[in-house]
């Protein structure tokens, strides 16, 4: 699965120099997403600790990887992936 985790971040880095001058360009606003853009460089974390990235949601796909990597969830994180859940 690592070979998953090197392909879902290229993917995810893409699309961030895709939309960085989209955003820009429109002085600072965001444009909608779709889940699974939102979601490539999570699913690259959960790949990288060889488990399956299942599902749209970011705030689940946070707390997997971080229970897969025996991490404690980070709130920040946690608060904004809510908040770009709420947006699909």
């Amino acid at each position: 699965m690592r070979g998953g985790a090197r392909r879902w971040l290229s993917e995810a880095l893409w699309d961030l120099d895709t939309a960085t001058p989209l955003y820009e360009e429109e002085g600072g606003t965001p444009r909608p997403s779709t889940p699974t853009r939102r979601g490539k460089a999570v699913k690259a974390l959960l790949y990288s600790v060889n488990e399956a990235p299942w599902g749209h949601s970011v705030r689940v796909l946070l707390e997997r990887y971080w229970r897969a990597a025996g991490l404690e969830p980070e709130e920040g994180l946690l608060a904004a992936a809510r908040e770009l859940d709420r947006y699909c």
